[in-house]
């Protein structure tokens, strides 16, 4: 049974009942453009929960494209946006980089995407977005506030995402790891506070 306007129990949020509660958060916190949130923390699975057959990677981009813009027109002060594991098509599938010839590229048109968008709505700068773009659309950022921010792709460790189980002799065959402790590790010595 399809959901109705404003939703139903087991349903993906309908695009009216988004558009409303986004439209919502300045009248209800008291914030414009000219006194906007301090931040906005995004924990993805943005693209709708349907079946395979009905999902494709154009799909994909538009929902990207739709939301994020959504986003940036209601919700005002910088968005830190991370990917779910339906963010993607095929859902829950990432490809470590480290995978032999293209097979390892095969998922970053996503991260080229979703890194252009979050620079583009100017949630995070240059230096962030070609992060993201490496990290599988995980990045490290230092907000306005002094906070630093690390988002962490955890997509890699879903049953699902068969590609993962090629190279078994490495437990961080995606890097994703070394990226953590990298960053944390910088962020301690820089006396910096971290929200993952």
């Amino acid at each position: 049974m399809p959901a109705s306007l404003y939703g139903e129990f087991r349903c993906d949020t309908p695009y009216d009942l988004a558009l409303a509660a986004l439209q919502a958060v300045g009248p209800l916190t008291g914030t414009s453009k000219d006194s906007p949130l301090g931040w906005s923390i995004y924990t993805g699975d943005l693209v709708s929960h349907d079946p395979q057959s009905q999902l494709s990677r154009a799909y994909v981009e538009y929902t990207e494209n739709s939301v994020f813009g959504m986003f940036k027109n209601y919700i005002t002060g910088p968005v830190f946006a991370a990917l779910g594991n339906h963010d993607s098509n095929p859902e829950a599938i990432d490809a470590p980089h480290n995978l032999p010839g293209p097979l390892g590229q095969q998922q970053s048109w996503n991260y080229d995407h979703v890194a252009g968008l979050w620079q583009h709505e100017g949630w995070i700068d240059a230096a962030a977005a070609q992060q993201a773009r490496t990290h599988y659309g995980a990045y490290s950022i230092k907000n306005h506030f002094g906070l630093r921010v690390i988002t962490f792709n955890t997509d890699f460790w879903y049953r699902a995402n068969f590609l993962n189980f090629i190279n078994t002799t490495d437990p961080d065959n995606s890097g994703m790891f070394k990226f953590m402790i990298q960053e944390l590790q910088a962020a301690e010595d820089a006396g910096e506070r971290v929200w993952i």
